[in-house]
């Protein structure tokens, strides 16, 4: 067998792997919405919704795209190389969401308190904290992804989906606010850094780092925020709007719609995981054309799964939103469609984007965006 079809293989295994990871995940968001919306309310997923969207939104600012610089380089390299890469990131951006954190806690005990922010102000410990623990665990799984370990990564993913979904409903079924709920996100996402830590500890070995790369990956990673800005604005400022005019009774009926659309992306996103790593270290060890032949695949792979997924949207997206939100939205069932649709069309452009980022093009990426 040549080592092109071993790859290939190994390419395919790891979706797979990937793929499971990500169906628990998906498995977890669905799950909360029906129990959020029979047990609480919309209105209460509609703030555990914009605490998630927050989240997302600062982390690629906190850790300034080091993360996936770190994706980019690593792969392909010396073990002294890939501890300097891997601790200097770490400790970077693990100091940046502790000083960022600190931050956001001083600046809101001097913001006068509205009913809107009065939410925020209550959890506000909570909330720095899940942020500091949510960028320690994607730079921990960052690592095992560069390298394609996608059992490691899978494995570390799926325990923290299962005890997630786990801990919160039954928290919240208990009677509990979503305060604790919270701080239980906090607690399973440091456990899993910690967890992945010491495998990485183990096959690597541990190295205080010189950072003396660290600005050369600023430079490659800071044209990427920007990039994630937008993806984040497209993916998450709708929902502010939403709050600010409406409440998060709004939010939660249209994250709902929302979270069936995105989907379409969800299922082709196990190909994307593996597909970056991939492509790196076939560039940095100098096998560039390996690279057409995978793109090939992946966007014929792509459109057999996504487009039977959009028909059944089509057909069947009023029971879809009836189940998800326990109320029957049939004006919302064309948004619904539209939405799907968009991130069909947006999962065909991230193979794209992805060999942008692996031929250093950031800025390219960055003006395209």
């Amino acid at each position: 067998m040549n080592s092109q079809a071993t790859g290939e293989i190994q390419f395919g295994r790891n979706v797979v792997i990937t793929a499971i990871a990500n169906l628990t995940r998906s498995t977890r968001n669905f799950a909360l919405v029906p129990f959020f919306s029979t047990n609480l309310s919309m209105g209460h997923y509609g703030d555990w919704e914009l605490l998630a969207t927050v989240i997302a939104f600062a982390t690629p600012w906190i850790s300034m795209g080091l993360i996936g610089a770190m994706i980019r380089f690593l792969p392909g390299t010396s073990v002294e190389e890939i501890q300097e890469g891997f601790y200097s990131t770490f400790i970077f951006v693990l100091t940046m969401s502790v000083v960022t954190s600190v931050v956001i806690c001083l600046t809101a005990t001097l913001i006068e308190d509205t009913d809107i922010l009065t939410p925020v102000r209550n959890n506000i410990a909570s909330i720095a904290s899940m942020l500091i623990s949510t960028i320690s665990m994607s730079t921990v799984l960052s690592y095992f992804r560069a390298f394609r370990q996608m059992f490691s990564h899978s494995t570390l993913s799926l325990c923290q989906h299962f005890g997630e979904a786990t801990i919160v409903i039954f928290l919240l079924q208990s009677g509990n606010h979503l305060t604790s709920a919270i701080w239980a996100l906090v607690g399973i996402r440091t456990i899993i850094s910690l967890a992945g830590l010491i495998i990485i500890i183990k096959e690597i070995g541990i190295k205080w780092p010189s950072f003396q790369k660290l600005k050369s990956n600023l430079f490659f990673s800071i044209p990427l925020i920007p990039n994630s800005l937008f993806y984040r604005l497209y993916d998450s400022v709708d929902r502010f709007f939403l709050f600010f005019f409406w409440g998060s009774t709004a939010v939660g009926n249209y994250a709902a719609i929302y979270l069936a659309g995105s989907l379409l992306t969800t299922i082709v996103s196990p190909i994307h995981t593996v597909f970056l790593p991939t492509m790196a270290s076939f560039w940095n060890k100098g096998q560039k054309n390996e690279i057409t032949g995978y793109v090939t695949h992946i966007i014929r792979l792509s459109a057999l799964i996504t487009l039977p997924f959009f028909a059944i949207i089509v057909v069947l997206g009023e029971p879809i939103l009836q189940f998800l939100t326990q109320q029957v939205l049939i004006t919302e069932t064309k948004s619904f469609i539209i939405i799907s649709l968009s991130f069909a069309i947006f999962g065909f452009g991230i193979p794209l984007g992805d060999i942008l980022v692996v031929a250093g093009k950031s800025k390219n990426l960055f003006f395209l965006n």
